[in-house]
């Protein structure tokens, strides 16, 4: 390999391209591999503060990303920081390159599948009543605001409106 460029295998790019994340999850992700598998390791001790100049985020969004990323197991935190010394971070290239291959077994709609959000899923009656109980609720709530503001004139006549239909019925 050339001087100046970096030995990484191509389905670990195919599976990051596949990756759900945030931006911060990507910078932080890309900050981890770079000095971990750029330098044929596959963990190092990588502190909060080294990922902030590494990334130019913010500390709090350093946290939230290496937390995202060990949530979907993606990283896994070795050792935690104890005094001087910071966390060892792991990175899991496995599960990154299992994304592609799953992806590539099935066809383009299973694929598509894949990517829908589980709340999507309407086959799911778990799911569907969850969506019953939130669409109940967010009725609800807008009653609720509407009957603690003061109504204009032609709101008024419009409520008084449907009254007497209802009355009629």
């Amino acid at each position: 390999m050339a001087k100046g460029y970096t030995d990484i295998k191509n389905d670990l790019f195919s599976g990051m391209a596949r990756l759900k994340l945030t931006g911060a999850g990507f910078m932080v992700l890309n900050a981890i591999i770079r000095n971990t598998l750029c330098f044929h390791r596959d963990q190092h001790e990588l502190s909060n503060s080294f990922l902030q100049s590494a990334t130019g985020l913010s500390e709090r969004s350093v946290i939230r990303a290496v937390y995202e990323l060990e949530n979907h197991k993606i990283i896994k935190i070795v050792s935690k920081s104890c005094g001087s010394y910071p966390r060892k971070i792991r990175i899991l290239t496995d599960r990154i390159v299992t994304l592609t291959e799953t992806v590539s077994k099935g066809d383009r709609n299973s694929s598509e599948n894949t990517d829908r959000n589980d709340s999507e899923n309407t086959d799911n009656p778990v799911t569907q009543e969850r969506k019953e109980e939130s669409k109940e609720k967010r009725k609800e709530e807008k009653k609720e605001f509407l009957s603690n503001r003061k109504l204009t004139l032609a709101e008024l006549g419009a409520l008084s409106q449907l009254e007497d239909d209802e009355e009629e019925d």
